[in-house]
């Protein structure tokens, strides 16, 4: 009866210590994320095109991308160990599209003055870039929205004013891009550009869900609102269907937006006023901190919204990070620093 009571005692008090080493593992808290920007260096000002000069940023640590040429680095992604940036660089009065994995830079394409990549994504079956190169066609200079998958040309479509790539995501073998053709919100699937909304539209932001596609975007309702829509693009029917609209009551500028579960997130600038993050059709809050505010990237990490964008002062630049919207300091304004997006690892 001893022994037997005895090894209750122990089994009791073995699951009693298993079950509070469990609550504490629950409680140990999440790492930390880490954070890369992207953007450039300046001089003076920050609209000083001549004294641009591409940047990376892993935390608060600046890599010069290309210190000696006027470049800009528009784009991250990070994949494993490596970080990879698309954005321009010159050669005298020529510039490239072109990536950096790390601090090694790619040159894509040919040379023309406007040349500029759009948007990146890497995963383990390369690298994809998307990019402007300007061609001239009987006289007239036209762009054309190229694509490039591990340095070699995969496809090109154009050619119209206001048009762009700006969201590139592979998904079972198919390469699924976002963007605009002459002002008109468009999704790029197979070599097909298919037409998402009408003129004054475009899109910023794709993802995959249960194996549908569907694009953040934006697009003008009236000569006072423009909305953020939520298209959806079906595999296998090759329909798509709008999911998802909310008018704003005024006109943006440009927004950036990411969808989180089946949430999306979006940032807008407007014309007037300062920059607004949503949820869904809720405004979650404006972007204060200064009188003049530019918003240029969203993410949600762990179930926080981080944005980032500069604080404008006359001549000078903060880059800031908004942290569910409180704003935090990445670099002092003499530092000279302009952030176009960022990559949360």
């Amino acid at each position: 009866m001893k022994n037997y009571c005895t090894a209750l005692f122990l089994s009791i008090f073995t699951f009693a210590f298993l079950l509070s080493c469990k609550k504490d593992n629950e409680k140990i808290p999440l790492k930390d994320p880490e954070f890369y920007y992207v953007g450039y260096s300046y001089q003076q000002r920050p609209q000083d095109a001549n004294s641009k000069r591409a940047i990376m940023s892993i935390g608060d640590s600046i890599v010069k991308l290309s210190p000696n040429n006027r470049s800009e680095a528009v784009a991250i992604h990070v994949y494993g160990d490596d970080v990879y940036t698309t954005g321009y660089q010159y050669n005298g009065d020529t510039r490239r599209v072109v990536y950096w994995k790390n601090n090694e830079i790619r040159r894509l394409g040919d040379a023309y003055p406007y040349n500029g990549g759009t948007a990146i994504f890497a995963d383990g079956s390369g690298v994809y870039v998307a990019g402007t190169v300007y061609e001239m066609i009987e006289g007239r200079t036209l762009p054309f929205q190229h694509v490039w998958v591990n340095d070699t040309f995969l496809q090109k479509s154009g050619a119209l004013a206001f048009s762009g790539i700006f969201a590139l995501l592979p998904y079972q073998d198919t390469l699924y891009m976002a963007g605009d053709f002459g002002q008109q919100a468009q999704l790029w699937t197979d070599g097909i550009m298919r037409g998402l909304a009408g003129s004054g539209s475009g899109a910023r932001a794709l993802n995959v869900v249960n194996g549908e596609v569907y694009v953040i975007g934006f697009e003008v309702v009236n000569r006072d609102t423009d909305a953020v829509s939520v298209w959806k693009y079906h595999r296998k029917s090759g329909r798509r269907e709008k999911v998802f609209n909310h008018e704003l009551g005024y006109r943006i500028v440009n927004m950036d937006a990411v969808m989180y579960g089946n949430d999306y997130y979006y940032v807008v600038n407007p014309l007037d006023g300062l920059p607004s993050v949503y949820k869904n059709n809720q405004l979650l809050y404006n972007l204060a901190g200064a009188e003049s505010v530019s918003a240029e990237a969203i993410q949600v990490y762990q179930g926080k919204v981080y944005v980032v964008g500069q604080l404008l002062e006359g001549t000078t630049a903060t880059p800031t990070l908004w942290i569910d919207g409180e704003p935090k300091t990445l670099f002092d304004a003499d530092q000279k620093i302009y952030l176009h997006d960022f990559f949360i690892k």
